[in-house]
């Protein structure tokens, strides 16, 4: 890897995270038409789930089984569910503690070899990313690769594009947003989302992935456009952002090397913040 960051204990511990690693490597699915479970958590969000729900039903690859998990939305959510529910493998309405509680409720309901996460407001980029992401895995199976994430970039609403990537970079933001990859499923055999965080607990897999040097494939391709009101793109949950991140990296790197890590990144935040002042203009 060429970076010594990880404590020993921290270390050790980020390795138990994936204690399965060679029984997940021989797990990663042969098949040709693996499944593909796209899990969309929701709460009151009439305006955008249709959408969402039309970019999932309308893919060119048809192994996919769709999960819908609803926190108990109170506005004309449920209706619209319920117009497409022939198409959906299952859903649930009931009240849970945030995003990550709701996507580990996915996690738990599904049956795919792959999990893709896509949220109320987010779309599939047209009718072939899923087909595309699959067929790099089958790629890599034959070329005797094992990857277990497999992921592309993201444009989103307003027009601005991120392009994903898991590097060093990794030990200081989060490299790829959950709806542009395709996780294995050995990956959550020991790993569930933590509930109490708020905006970036999907970092935490990420951050795993690339300290325990996990397989990966990169796509040059879109694979979502995404809402620029996310939790984690809002510019008053930036502190709260980079709290959360700081947080999830000490658990996992050197307690020097991660106060180091936060004190840049408050400082990119307080220059962003005064030229947000001085253009008046959001920015990402």
């Amino acid at each position: 890897m060429g970076y010594n960051f990880s404590r020993e204990k921290d270390r050790q511990s980020s390795f138990n995270q994936f204690d399965l690693m060679e029984e997940n490597l021989s797990q990663t699915p042969t098949s040709e038409k693996p499944l593909v479970s796209i899990i969309t958590v929701i709460y009151n969000a009439e305006k955008t789930i249709e959408a969402t729900i039309q970019s999932v039903i309308n893919q060119s690859y048809k192994n996919i089984e769709y999960i819908i998990i609803d926190g108990k939305s109170t506005d004309n959510t449920i209706n619209i569910i319920n117009k497409y529910q022939d198409h959906i493998k299952c859903w649930i309405s009931e009240p849970d503690r945030g995003v990550y509680d709701a996507m580990n409720k996915g996690i738990n309901q599904s049956s795919g070899d792959w999990l893709i996460f896509l949220g109320a407001d987010d779309e599939l980029f047209d009718e072939s990313v899923i087909e595309k992401l699959i067929n790099a895995s089958q790629l890599n199976n034959k070329k005797d690769k094992n990857p277990l994430i497999i992921f592309g970039n993201i444009l989103y609403s307003d027009g601005k594009y991120f392009r994903s990537f898991l590097n060093v970079r990794t030990l200081i933001r989060n490299t790829i947003q959950h709806q542009s990859a395709l996780y294995h499923k050995s990956l959550f055999n020991n790993f569930k989302y933590d509930s109490s965080l708020r905006i970036c607990s999907d970092y935490e897999l990420n951050l795993l992935a690339y300290l325990n040097n996990i397989q990966f494939e990169y796509i040059n391709s879109t694979i979502s456009i995404c809402s620029c009101g996310g939790l984690s793109t809002d510019f008053n949950n930036r502190t709260k952002a980079i709290e959360e991140l700081n947080n999830i990296r000490g658990k996992h790197i050197h307690i020097l090397s991660n106060k180091a890590i936060s004190l840049l990144l408050n400082i990119r935040l307080s220059i962003k913040l005064l030229m947000h002042k001085l253009s008046h203009k959001e920015f990402r």
